[in-house]
Parts: C-alpha cells; sequence; structure tokens
C-alpha cells in the first residue's frame, strides 16, 4: 500500500498537523517509509525544532533544501534564528550546516547526514541539500544518485545563463498538483 501526499502548505504548519495519523499511518511503525521534502521560502521559514522532532517521531528520511545564500546575506536579520542553533553571529556556511546536521543526528531516528552544495554560475554557493536518514542504505543511494547525476562532481554548478527559479516538478505537474490540493481544500470547506 502506498499512500502519497504532498502539500504546499507552509512547513511548520505542515509538519505541526496531525497529517500522517490522518492517513492511517502509525507514526512509531519501522515499516512505514516516510520522505520528507522541505523547500522554505528563506533560511528563517524553517523552524529547525520541528523539523528535529517530525524526523524523533517518524521513521524518515529528510531532504532539506537549506537557502544557504539566504543566510549569508541576512545574517543580521536572522539573529534569533542564529541564537537558537547557538551559533555566533559570524558564523560560516559550514558553521551552520554542522549545526543543523549535528541538530539532526541528536533525534531518535537519524544515524546519517549528507549535504550537497548547488553553486550560480559565478561559483558562489546558493543552496545545500542536507540529507538524513535513519538508515545507511539510505546515504548510499543519495550519494550514488548525486555522484551519478552529476558527473562524480563534490557539487553541482550551475552553467544556466536564464534568472528565475529552477523547479523540480515541470508546469503541467505542478498544475495537476494545485488541482488536487485545491480540489481537496475545498471538500474541507464544505
Amino acid at each position: 500500500r502506498i499512500i502519497l501526499h504532498t502539500s504546499t502548505s507552509d512547513v511548520n504548519c505542515f509538519l505541526e498537523s496531525p497529517i500522517l495519523q490522518k492517513h492511517g499511518i502509525s507514526v512509531h511503525n519501522r515499516n512505514t517509509a516516510i520522505t520528507l521534502f522541505v523547500d522554505p521560502y528563506n533560511f528563517s521559514t524553517a523552524n529547525i525544532g520541528s523539523i528535529k522532532k517530525f524526523c524523533n517521531d517518524n521513521y524518515a528520511d529528510l531532504f532539506f533544501n537549506l537557502f544557504t545564500s539566504d543566510f549569508n546575506r541576512n545574517k543580521r536579520i536572522y539573529k534569533d534564528k542564529i541564537d537558537q542553533l547557538q551559533l555566533a553571529k559570524d558564523s560560516s556556511i559550514e558553521e551552520l550546516v554542522d549545526s543543523i546536521i549535528k541538530e539532526l543526528k541528536h533525534t531518535r531516528n537519524i544515524k546519517y547526514c549528507f549535504d550537497y552544495k548547488f553553486m550560480t554560475s559565478t561559483n558562489v554557493e546558493l543552496y545545500r541539500i542536507v540529507f538524513a536518514t535513519p538508515h545507511k542504505k539510505g546515504l548510499e543511494k543519495i550519494k550514488e544518485v548525486l555522484w551519478k547525476i552529476f558527473d562524480s562532481n563534490a557539487y553541482k554548478n550551475s552553467r544556466q545563463e536564464t534568472r528565475g527559479q529552477l523547479s523540480l516538478f515541470d508546469e503541467d505537474e505542478i498544475k495537476e498538483s494545485n488541482k488536487s490540493y485545491y480540489a481537496e481544500e475545498a471538500r474541507n470547506l464544505l
């Protein structure tokens, strides 16, 4: 039995909602495979505590799109968030990533973490995908896939000259997802 749930809601609201129980999924069942992909609007919007609690309560693989260039650019604005992670105000991206990985590894389920850099065409780090998993096999698989897709490079450098946000999904997939999401929202309102 496969249940696929996608949500475009705020990550913090989603993580605090009982969505899994709504679908009859036991969060402590080791036979349940959950993949959580967190892609926040900016560095400050994702609550690391909520992500950590989700990973502690659920046997899940996590893909966390960490917007490192936003962190670097807006450090003084994100003082509270930086304090929560117990970082110095002049912390580097490496210290930020290490802190987040350390937090994730302090959960009951996460045992392995890996991060992968994505750079701009001018060789400036834009973001990282932080991958966290409870099982060694998950770490082996993500590394295998990244090495294959990105030709064994230690990071992905975008050669794309166009501006704008890249998408994991094509336009038709987004339209279909939106139809499904808004149809469910409409049903809930009725």
